[in-house]
């Protein structure tokens, strides 16, 4: 009997938000994915007592257990609520066709967001990877292509489960030209290309309790950071990086109109240039790289208040309570 080969391209993802950390869920939406990298983590303690021989390989006990994630594709105004979600933790819905999501950092309680549960189907078994965390997301624009995103997850170890039956959003991607990048207050015209990193490292909770599996894994400090490259028009920038000047940056891809309106805007109200490069050589015109971060203000700042780094709108068609 031939073994049988699958193929890549019939594996699903799908994901939904955990009303309890760890507690498996079925899946509320599928990604379509062009990284999909999950792992489960069983580590080794290993005996590497002497014993009167020139090894360290005696024998080994199972140790601590855990997951690691690896998502991304193209960016669906939908389906980007996710992970964005799951690393600023303050999420509220208004309004209807569309909906208007307003994602910050979120200040109060626990000061936690959301876990979800991924689901993943392939021809040999159905698994779940639940409490999953996110830890970062990184977008990427370029005239050229479609906004694109990764990021970079935690769960614990997988479980197997029934396949669920499959269906996938409809929603356009966001192409990148559509982009409007606003520096200081005023329209840049001349970004070529960009990105915004979102991370929060997850530290899993262990305790000596009878289980290899962390018992909770929390999300700590929250950083945003993000280069550009733009055609050097001004020394406006330079300048501002010597003087330790901050300004002000949103990137807004907007399109459509009316119930069919899409939105990934972040708002970032007080960055500072990390550094800011002259480029010669790569390209036909002079250009200009800006590396920054987002410093924490009271103007980016969710339902919870506070302070936070960015301020994160969407509009698409998901209902409350989804993310």
């Amino acid at each position: 009997m031939t073994t049988p080969a699958y193929a890549s391209s019939n594996v699903t993802a799908g994901i939904g938000k955990e009303s309890t950390y760890g507690t498996g869920v079925s899946p509320t939406y599928y990604l379509p994915w062009k990284t999909l990298d999950v792992m489960d983590i069983a580590s080794i303690d290993n005996d590497a007592a002497w014993r009167g021989a020139p090894g360290d390989g005696w024998g080994f006990v199972p140790g601590a257990t855990s997951s690691t994630l690896k998502l991304g594709d193209h960016v669906y105004p939908d389906l980007i609520g996710f992970p964005l979600a799951g690393l600023l933790g303050d999420v509220v819905a208004a309004g209807s066709g569309p909906t208007t999501w307003t994602m910050g950092v979120l200040n109060t309680g626990t000061q936690q967001p959301a876990s979800y549960t991924l689901t993943t189907s392939d021809g040999v078994n159905s698994r779940r990877w639940a409490g999953m965390k996110f830890a970062t997301l990184t977008l990427t624009s370029t005239p050229t292509g479609s906004l694109t995103w990764t990021a970079d997850a935690v769960s614990l170890l997988s479980t197997t489960t029934t396949a669920p039956s499959v269906s996938y959003t409809t929603t356009k991607i966001q192409p990148g030209w559509i982009g409007a990048i606003t520096i200081g207050g005023s329209l840049a015209p001349t970004v070529i290309d960009c990105t915004v990193k979102i991370t929060r490292a997850v530290t899993p909770k262990r305790n000596n309790n009878g289980a290899q599996a962390p018992y909770l894994q929390r999300s700590g400090v929250c950083a945003v950071s993000g280069t550009m490259t733009l055609v050097m028009t001004t020394d406006t920038y330079r300048a501002q990086y010597v003087a330790g000047t901050t300004s002000s940056l949103k990137m807004n891809w907007a399109q459509g109109a009316g119930a069919s309106a899409t939105q990934i805007q972040i708002n970032c109200s007080r960055i500072a240039w990390q550094q800011v490069t002259p480029v010669y050589s790569s390209a036909q015109y002079q250009e200009v790289r800006l590396d920054w971060q987002a410093r924490y203000n009271t103007t980016d700042v969710g339902a919870s208040g506070g302070t936070g780094p960015c301020l994160v709108t969407l509009k698409n068609a998901v209902t409350s309570g989804v993310y």
